[in-house]
């Protein structure tokens, strides 16, 4: 198995049947604004499925991690798992 560290998503589609995500990973660069820019490194392509399998896995850490006060959730917005709760009442 390899392991890549990558800061974030930059870009999102579904194409043919498949979610490509577009990753990416900053860079230190002392002109660019917050002394940091962002370089892509690589693409992640998952079923539709895996996809939504992902989602349900990071909304379970992300709940968590909001109780934990890790993440704080503002007024008027509401963690993923809260709206779907919401909408099935």
């Amino acid at each position: 198995m390899s392991v890549n560290y990558v800061d974030g998503i930059s870009n999102v589609a579904s194409i043919s049947g498949n979610v490509r995500m577009d990753l990416f990973r900053y860079e230190l660069d002392k002109d660019a604004e917050g002394g940091k820019k962002a370089q892509e490194v690589e693409q992640l392509i998952m079923s539709h499925e895996g996809f939504l399998d992902s989602y349900k896995k990071m909304t379970v850490i992300f709940n968590a991690l909001a109780q934990k006060g890790v993440y704080k959730v503002k007024e008027g917005e509401e963690a993923p798992e809260e709206k779907k709760e919401k909408k099935s009442k």
